[in-house]
């Protein structure tokens, strides 16, 4: 309560129309100086110690409650400050919780934190610490004012802990960079409790992610996951597509052949078409029409692929059939192509699929090849589904429902081909032949395969990279700066600029082959079973290949169990 009284005041004084004594006008004064004495006492006492909204007038604002109780308060759109510790932290990192609410750093180093300056006893006082991870390999290192004891919240429950000597540590997660904690204390900092924000307690650590074998920095023993989505397919109908390619020939009198320009005389007998092989004296082996020059029957020209001397007036004969990797197509006797059928013919070689239409009569095809039979059979036995959006070559896959056209439910079976978003392939084996089918209608389904994953050990070996300098479709290769400490089987993953590829950044290949010694070439396969890379990876050819990483585990061990999920 202020002390101001202006009870001793006269306020009737002086009395007007009469002498007054000059005493009743000290005794004024002295009570106002009195008074004003007082007032500025109070004044400056509120300036000291009252919470303003700014800097009052020549006062520095200081609004330290000096932990006074606020109490029965209605707060709204109150904020926590943040202090930043640094963009480099390692070595000894002293945490003042004075400073702010939320501490934030980058550690680039093995960190060994420490906590000064906590609220007094019997208040609760907690900040969040926000750190980020440059540096995989680095631990972080806590007091031993930090509760480190089992079955409470202390850092042994914490994703990654593990004791250095008696020390409670911590390290990167594996899918993430960031660790968020909360710390409290209740004793000015005497016992310290931690509290993950943005990551699971060690003991209920199951996170949606499809570990490699060998895993990655931050995984330790006791870590669950649970693989991402699989949707289940719907499928209604299976069916064996096949067709009859009749080769188209043609036969050229006084024709020849200069550089890469073929000059018809007479055309004896069918229709020039690009994508003839041909044949016939002095024409060199594999030489075929790529394009029109001029015309189209005699006295026509066309360009061909082989650059040759002259080979003189000959006579030239022309089948449509395969030439490099496209198939060109002659006369389709019965049914249709479709993306994914295997070819049989003469000379063709094993496996060898249909991939897309590239223009009117041209198909690509997955192997590079010269044939040229009489016939050209394709065949391919699809399942029709709903959709195939998650499914990719080698997963393997179940069937529930009423089963259909030579499929069985007890039958673990693996997808071999996609050839559109409603049609897939089977087979019985990875990387194995197409699984014929019948012809029939109903409702089944198939059911991708899902897991569960444990981690048994810690994460050992360290993460390495290499730079991709280009790609080729011929022999699916991907050259890297060299293949030192790189081995088969052993699961990378690649980062940048993947635009011009087919290679997907960040999923998880296996290496299937590699030069030896220590070339730079490398093949992958996007599946791995029981420790051998599947199939390799179709590659599309892109060079140079600019800002491209491959990262790969050098040193590591499996590390990771999985437990099939079966749909019932």
């Amino acid at each position: 309560m202020s002390q101001i009284n202006t009870n001793g005041i006269d306020a009737e004084y002086p009395v007007p129309g009469q002498n007054n004594s000059s005493q009743g006008f000290r005794d004024n004064f002295t009570q106002i100086k009195n008074n004003l004495d007082i007032a500025g006492d109070e004044i400056t006492d509120l300036q000291n110690n009252v919470v303003v909204k700014q800097a009052l007038e020549n006062v520095p604002i200081d609004n330290n409650m000096a932990n006074t109780l606020i109490s029965n308060a209605a707060i709204q759109n109150f904020r926590s400050t943040v202090f930043n510790l640094g963009s480099a932290l390692s070595g000894r990192v002293v945490v003042d919780t004075t400073l702010g609410d939320t501490f934030t750093g980058v550690v680039s180093g093995n960190t060994t934190l420490e906590f000064a300056k906590w609220a007094p006893d019997n208040t609760e006082r907690h900040i969040n610490l926000r750190l980020v991870f440059s540096d995989a390999n680095a631990i972080v290192s806590f007091p031993d004012e930090v509760v480190s004891f089992d079955n409470n919240y202390g850092t042994t429950l914490l994703e990654n802990y593990q004791s250095a000597n008696g020390v409670a540590t911590i390290t990167r997660p594996a899918t993430s960079d960031v660790v968020e904690l909360q710390l409290a204390t209740l004793d000015c900092g005497e016992t310290i409790t931690v509290t993950p924000q943005n990551r699971p307690f060690k003991s209920t650590q199951i996170v949606e992610r499809d570990p490699t074998p060998m895993g990655l920095p931050g995984d330790v023993n006791g870590t669950i996951a649970i693989g991402s989505p699989k949707r289940q397919v719907e499928v209604s109908e299976t069916a064996n597509l096949s067709v009859e390619i009749t080769a188209n020939s043609v036969s050229l009198a006084n024709s020849f052949i200069d550089g890469n320009l073929l000059t018809v005389g007479t055309v004896s007998s069918g229709d020039i078409q690009v994508g003839m092989l041909l044949s016939g004296t002095n024409v060199a082996a594999n030489t075929y029409i790529v394009s029109n020059d001029s015309g189209s029957g005699d006295g026509s020209t066309w360009f061909v692929n082989e650059a040759m001397a002259n080979t003189g007036v000959v006579s030239i004969t022309g089948n449509t059939g395969i030439a490099e990797g496209n198939l060109y197509v002659g006369v389709e006797t019965t049914g249709e192509i479709v993306p994914g059928m295997i070819l049989t013919g003469g000379n063709i070689a094993a496996n060898t699929r249909v991939v897309e239409l590239l223009d009117g009569g041209i198909w690509s095809v997955s192997i590079d090849q010269f044939a040229e039979p009489a016939t050209i059979n394709g065949n391919i036995d699809v399942l029709i589904c709903d959709s195939t959006e998650g499914l990719t070559v080698e997963t393997p896959i179940t069937f529930t429902g009423n089963t259909f056209g030579n499929i069985s439910v007890d039958t673990t079976y693996y997808v071999d081909s996609v050839p559109s978003e409603t049609e897939f392939t089977l087979s019985t084996t990875p990387g194995g032949n197409m699984l014929t089918l019948t012809d029939a209608t109903g409702t089944m389904f198939a059911n991708p395969a899902a897991y569960l994953y444990l981690c048994v050990d810690d994460f050992q070996g360290e993460l390495d990279t290499k730079t991709v300098s280009e790609t080729s479709s011929e022999g699916n290769i991907i050259t890297i700066s060299n293949t030192n400490n790189v081995d088969i089987n052993t699961p990378v993953f690649f980062t940048g600029d993947l635009s011009n590829t087919n290679i997907v950044a960040n999923q998880i290949y296996y290496i299937k082959t590699k030069d030896v010694p220590n070339g730079g070439d490398i093949t992958i396969s996007p599946t791995r079973f029981n420790g051998v890379a599947g199939s390799p990876l179709d590659i599309e050819t892109v060079t140079p290949i600019n800002g491209v990483t491959m990262t790969f585990i050098n040193g590591g061990k499996d590390i990771w169990r999985r437990v099939n999920l079966n749909a019932w």
